[in-house]
């Protein structure tokens, strides 16, 4: 499994060298751009989502776990919303044609591929159509903007285009690190009970061709971009980890879930500093169950400190999102010292292994589900700079006053 890395990199350095070089002028193209971009969709929420977006945030890929022959593996692949099969991708793309020329295609395809010239040689990838750009034939100009793409596992994954290991490999490297995980001391039990992350990217390039509007003539520009691509290996519920102990406890009485037949089959907990306020971090969640209910929960983190208790409704779609703010520390400018490194205000990691000495605010969270029965989320860490009240980064400098942010979760213990 760990030679799959070196072949994709081998493949992505073959199309490199084999690419055609870019012009240093191109006749009828000005420019064209593609960046990675994120999209979050929340059904529930006040604005209404963007097209082809799925549920949760794109350029996520979660890895679930099934019982095959009497035992737990990686089996399914899946993007929550979208059709079975396909990547749901966002990117940043914008486009202009020079004076005289007006846009005649402007599509995003998979493989990297940097060039211009005369349209009857651009070169593209032959096993994906593209993902096409909508504009207006008489702008020359495309203006920046984001969109969703939803590219089939079959044109991204395991393709020499795409660059991101197959499949058959995602799951084998999912059971790679289970073993791993048993290796260095868990049971089963515990280690299909982690959710761990691997980071990836989407080869994918940017075409635009423009047309001469007095003789025809077509000239393209292409330019490529890795747009990232978040692989989620999802723990099994507490319900299959009692099932794969030697000697399972019989669990604690609770709601009687089993009489009424209501149950919540996934929690799923990410943590990230809040992309409009460096200065908070950003708990969102996930809940499905089995049938419409009504869930109370709470967070805990890495200490035993836990949140008030909050509900949320589980209509008809079994799904609900959740989001809630936690505020950072807010640091005096005395204390902004990047020279002077503290210890990492909470122990442990991953495996076991001690963080290397940072000034970074870190720790843990889990969503811990109280009705209609005991459930655990998975565990969610974050490791971001500190706040200072004299230096806030949100895209550049800030000013100390700062908009009143929604309330937070509860009172957490000072780190």
């Amino acid at each position: 499994m760990r030679h799959f890395r070196q072949l994709t990199m081998i493949v992505l350095l073959a199309a490199s060298l084999s690419a055609p070089q870019p012009a240093h002028a191109v006749s009828g193209v000005n420019y064209v751009h593609l960046d990675p971009a994120l999209t979050i969709c929340n059904p529930d929420g006040a604005l209404p989502c963007m097209s082809y977006a799925g549920v949760g945030e794109s350029n996520i890929l979660y890895v679930h776990q099934s019982k095959l022959n009497q035992e737990y593996l990686y089996h399914t692949l899946e993007v929550p919303g979208i059709p079975d099969g396909h990547l749901w991708m966002s990117a940043s793309y914008g486009a202009k044609c020079k004076t005289g020329y007006r846009p005649d295609l402007a599509k995003i395809y998979t493989g990297s591929y940097s060039s211009s010239g005369k349209a009857d040689v651009m070169e593209v990838s032959t096993d994906w159509q593209g993902w096409p750009v909508d504009y207006n034939p008489d702008n020359k100009t495309i203006p920046d903007h984001i969109l969703n793409m939803l590219v089939p596992f079959d044109k991204a994954l395991g393709s020499p285009f795409g660059g991101l290991p197959s499949q058959e490999e995602i799951i084998a490297y999912g059971e790679e690190h289970i073993d791993e995980l048993m290796d260095g001391g868990m049971s089963e039990a515990q280690a299909r009970g982690q959710t761990f992350v691997l980071n990836d990217a989407l080869s994918t390039h940017g075409v635009i061709i423009c047309e001469g509007t007095v003789f025809g003539r077509r000239y393209f520009k292409s330019t490529s971009e890795s747009l990232p691509l978040q692989i989620v290996f999802v723990g099994l519920n507490q319900a299959a980890m009692l099932e794969l102990e030697e000697d399972p406890l019989p669990p604690e009485p609770g709601a009687d879930d089993l009489t009424f037949g209501v149950a919540v089959t996934q929690a799923f907990l990410s943590v990230v500093q809040d992309p409009f306020d460096s200065c908070r971090l950003r708990l969102s969640g996930a809940f499905v169950t089995n049938a419409p209910t009504e869930i109370s929960y709470r967070f805990v983190d890495e200490l035993g400190v836990h949140s008030q208790l909050f509900t949320t409704t589980v209509d008809h779609t079994w799904t609900s999102m959740i989001d809630h703010y936690v505020e950072l520390p807010v640091l005096s400018p005395e204390q902004n010292d990047l020279g002077n490194l503290v210890a990492a205000k909470h122990g442990g990691g991953i495996g076991g292994k001690v963080a290397a000495p940072t000034d970074n605010e870190q720790g843990i969270y889990w969503i811990e589900v109280l009705e209609p029965h005991a459930y655990l989320s998975n565990s969610a860490d974050y490791n971001v700079e500190p706040c200072y009240a004299d230096l806030v980064y949100d895209g550049g400098l800030k000013t100390p006053t700062r908009q009143p942010p929604p309330p937070p979760i509860r009172n957490f213990a000072q780190r």
